[in-house]
């Protein structure tokens, strides 16, 4: 486990691993009470028991396909889904998927919907309808060829955001954005890794579409920016409309050496008061080939962040030699860290190479402590990386 403890200010944190992590299983509640829906599925609520559920891009064609699966984790009743997919200039898809858009989903049970993965490459946005708040969707891209896949959950609609990037020889950054009303100008700006503005003020501003998907340098391709910092860049991009209208960004980092996807969550860039707390990273995996970055952020405008980070191996007892830094720090103001694993911290995010230093696999749970502003943190896991496989009937194999 990881734990990291964050004090004063707003705050946001990225534990970087691959998708196929595995979850310590949580204990069983008292069988006299029912688990709450709001803990399990993440939406953007309309109405009274109804929910929309966005994803802002998908990618079909040219060897890849999607896959979209649908939960309904009412114990009780069906759901009725209505599935509507949109292109890049919001006209409706009627052929993506495998099956109908209406879709019934029984009490406790699941549906998934496929594309054929032929033909051009298309992509565009998907949305899901539904009378209650009791359905979940989980997106995945798969491309036929090389296996990458990548999952990413819906995302919520608000007027400004942040997404933490990297951009260097290793590791790229893209970025879509869908507008469900009317196509308005978005406007993006950077800040480095100890809150500064590379572009002194300046920044670049995108209208007129309904759903675009970039690279990072693709996004800032216009006139009157020098893209030159981006040759080697890690630190956050903000996002907001110009006239304030709802939108949703998913950020997407992928390997320039070797190949591989994941997905970085968006960061709600919100004023609010900032409270002490605590977040939890149920698993890490390091050694043996595997490697594990923690990447910070602080997206408070005005105070810097002080940190603690503590790791636990699967016994409760404290780790001290994972990270290559301090475990107690500040984070400038609009400014991040990245924390590396120490066996492998030479290696590029990415495009490990097994570390003939590491002592075995290793495992435990992470946690960081401190101060945040309500919904303005986000965890996501992005990065573990290896050449070959762990060591068989080694601690934490998988």
């Amino acid at each position: 486990m990881i734990a990291v403890k964050k004090i004063w200010v707003p705050f946001v944190v990225l534990l970087l691993l691959p998708a196929s992590y595995s979850l310590q299983r949580p204990a069983e509640p008292p069988e006299n009470v029912q688990p709450t829906y709001e803990d399990s599925i993440r939406s953007q609520t309309q109405e009274a028991g109804e929910t929309t559920l966005y994803f802002p891009d998908y990618v079909d064609g040219g060897g890849w396909s999607v896959q979209l699966a649908l939960s309904n984790v009412d114990p009780d009743t069906a759901a009725e889904v209505v599935v509507e997919v949109y292109d890049e200039g919001g006209e409706p898809v009627l052929d993506l998927f495998d099956s109908g858009l209406t879709v019934d989903i029984p009490a406790l049970g699941s549906r998934v919907l496929r594309s054929s993965g032929t033909g051009s490459i298309r992509r565009g946005w998907i949305q899901v309808r539904t009378g209650t708040d009791s359905v979940s969707g989980l997106l995945t891209y798969r491309e036929g060829r090389t296996g990458i896949e990548v999952s990413v959950e819906p995302a919520e609609l608000g007027e400004r955001f942040a997404l933490f990037v990297e951009e260097s020889d290793d590791v790229g950054a893209g970025v879509a954005v869908f507008k469900p009303e009317a196509p308005s100008s978005i406007q993006l700006r950077v800040r480095d890794e100890e809150g500064n503005d590379p572009l002194q003020g300046a920044f670049v501003s995108r209208g007129n579409f309904r759903q675009l998907a970039r690279t990072l340098p693709e996004w800032f391709t216009t006139e009157g920016i020098d893209r030159g910092f981006l040759s080697d860049f890690r630190g956050l991009l903000f996002l907001r409309t110009e006239d304030e209208s709802p939108f949703a960004p998913l950020g997407l980092r992928f390997g320039k050496r070797n190949q591989s996807l994941s997905s970085v969550p968006a960061i709600r860039d919100e004023t609010q008061e900032p409270m002490e707390t605590t977040f939890y990273f149920p698993d890490y995996v390091d050694g043996s080939g595997w490697s594990v970055q923690l990447a910070l952020s602080n997206v408070g405008a005005e105070t810097a962040a002080e940190v603690s980070v503590e790791v636990f191996d699967e016994e409760g007892q404290p780790v001290r030699d994972l990270f290559d830094a301090e475990s107690a720090f500040q984070i400038p103001s609009l400014g991040s860290r990245v924390l590396k694993s120490y066996y492998n911290s030479d290696c590029p995010l990415l495009s490990r190479r097994a570390s003939n230093s590491g002592s075995g696999t290793k495992r435990g749970t992470t946690r960081w402590r401190g101060r945040s502003f309500p919904g303005g943190t986000f965890v996501n896991w992005l990065g573990r990386c290896r050449n070959g496989s762990p060591r068989k009937g080694s601690t934490g194999d998988s």
